[in-house]
């Protein structure tokens, strides 16, 4: 079990876990939501984060939920696995059969 900080587990009570922005001292968690504070909170200095078409958005905002979701998961899983080290022999491949009748192409000078 990775030791979790003070300071994130004050940060961030209720699921003790990152990301956390902090902001004059407050917390800010979960990408998202990080997310949208950062595009509202400089709406007027520069380029936005989200796109400004509502159907655009949508598809961010469900990206990044998804990413929340999947990305813990896989890492997780990776960082569990055994370590098998690299392959000892690496597999033997064989170039693509011609089609009957057909010849390579010559090039042109």
């Amino acid at each position: 079990m990775v030791q979790k900080s003070a300071l994130l587990l004050a940060s961030n009570p209720v699921y003790a876990k990152v990301p956390v922005l902090l902001v004059a001292g407050k917390p800010v968690c979960e990408s998202l939501v990080i997310l949208e504070f950062i595009d509202e909170a400089f709406a007027t200095t520069g380029d936005q984060l989200l796109p400004a078409d509502p159907y655009a958005r949508a598809q961010a905002r469900f990206w990044a939920t998804y990413v929340d979701a999947k990305v813990p998961a896989c890492s997780r899983k990776i960082s569990q696995s055994p370590a098998s080290g690299p392959p000892t022999s690496m597999p033997r491949f064989r170039p693509a059969p011609r089609r009957y009748g057909s010849r390579p192409r010559e090039r042109r000078r």
